[in-house]
């Protein structure tokens, strides 16, 4: 959600249920209020029957005054003094009953005891204050209404600056040069200056420590391919010489493995660091099913050496936007380790999908926490002679790629990619 609308959002939760308490309180003042006005009326009229009573003009019987609708009666005795309550009658005109206020009390004169009560429409009232609770209710809305579209138009004038500069934040490439100038506030909001000279001086740092990490692994990559090439070459001599020993050919013969062995870290971490600098930028629709016949074709003799038998099953082929380089890196990786990790005469399983392609094989339970096992130099065993990189490069290929892998091991290990 917005921030814009999460503010709007709050600010409904908060204000709406006080003006809605603010208004039932109104409401019930003004009611209350009204009440009290037909109370006073019939309290005066009260006081006017009693005069008449008092000199003897009054008839004794219902009678009608204004609005209102009233009796005297003799009595014994005044059981209470006077009450006032509300009651309903019935309007044959109308056709409906009316609402009305009875103010109903007792008078002692001469020793002789008068019930007076008398009866006071109300409907007025009721039609007043459901006018009030109506036109309030519009108000109430009508001012929500407007709050919200005043709060809303400020709220996206007050934050484009912040969009603003998350646009820079997106469109921000990490091979672009300093950019102390790129972006200037367009506003004279503080915080939001602050902000801006600060993602700019995060940007530059960025920027300044890619460029020397780059810098530092193109170098130290160039630096130790070049005494690298010259101590195999130096190795090939020795090995060319008739004046060795058994002894000192295997012990060449085992610095010759280990150069190679040095030499394939040295470009896998190489090839890493392309990866995750970005470096392949050229992108196009891969098929997985052509590169998996590309790299079948050298690695069918490994897998007949070791009389590892290779299925496929392709329901439909998986595409996606990538590098065909990298791709072909990703599998032959994954097939390589399925190999690799695979026992004689096991099985390997390939199946493709519109969403998903997994490779599963047979072999051997793993030793190790297999939740580690795309991190760097994570072996399968720890007498695996790897280095523990091919892995980590198919993750970080995956990641360039937004494909998510994983791999699980139920009797036979299955690495599986979806997109």
């Amino acid at each position: 959600m917005k921030l814009a609308y999460k503010t709007i959002l709050y600010f409904i939760l908060s204000t709406v249920p006080l003006l809605i308490i603010a208004f039932l309180v109104t409401y019930q003042l003004i009611y209350a209020e009204l009440k009290d006005g037909a109370d006073e009326a019939l309290h005066i009229e009260v006081h006017n029957i009693k005069e008449k009573i008092k000199t003897d003009s009054l008839n004794i019987q219902p009678f009608f005054m204004n609005d209102n609708l009233g009796y005297v009666k003799l009595v014994l005795s005044a059981p209470y003094k006077k009450r006032k309550f509300d009651t309903l009658i019935f309007n044959a005109h109308e056709k409906e009953k009316i609402p009305y206020r009875v103010l109903d009390s007792y008078f002692e004169q001469n020793g002789k005891f008068y019930n007076i009560r008398l009866y006071k429409s109300i409907i007025e009232i009721d039609e007043l204050a459901e006018a009030i609770f109506i036109a309030v209710t519009v108000l109430i809305l009508s001012l929500i209404i407007l709050i919200l579209v005043i709060n809303f138009m400020l709220s996206k004038k007050l934050w484009k600056p912040f969009y603003e500069e998350l646009e820079t934040i997106k469109a921000f490439n990490l091979n672009a040069n300093l950019v102390e100038n790129a972006h200037k506030p367009s506003h004279n909001i503080i915080e939001f200056n602050l902000l801006s000279s600060n993602v700019i001086k995060m940007k530059n740092r960025i920027v300044e420590q890619y460029s020397a990490q780059k810098q530092f692994t193109e170098n130290a990559s160039h630096e130790l391919q070049t005494p690298l090439a010259i101590i195999n070459n130096q190795i090939n001599n020795l090995l060319q010489s008739s004046h060795l020993t058994e002894k000192e050919l295997q012990s060449i013969q085992v610095i010759e493995q280990t150069l190679k062995r040095i030499s394939n870290i040295n470009k896998s971490l190489l090839l890493l660091s392309k990866i995750e600098n970005r470096h392949f930028t050229e992108k196009t629709e891969v098929n997985f099913t052509k590169i998996l016949n590309i790299v079948l074709a050298y690695l069918n003799d490994w897998a007949a050496y070791k009389e590892i038998e290779i299925e496929s099953k392709i329901d439909s082929d998986f595409l996606i936007n990538a590098n065909t380089y990298l791709i072909e890196i990703l599998l032959s990786n994954l097939i390589s380790n399925a190999i690799k990790h695979n026992i004689n005469g096991g099985k390997i399983n390939i199946q493709s999908a519109e969403n998903k392609f997994i490779i599963s094989n047979t072999g051997y339970e793993p030793q190790q926490d297999v939740s580690q096992c795309f991190n760097r130099f994570t072996k399968s065993s720890p007498t695996d002679d790897s280095p523990g990189l091919g892995l980590s490069i198919a993750k970080s290929i995956c990641e360039a790629y937004n494909i998510d892998i994983g791999y699980k091991f139920s009797k036979i290990h299955i690495i599986e990619l979806l997109k």
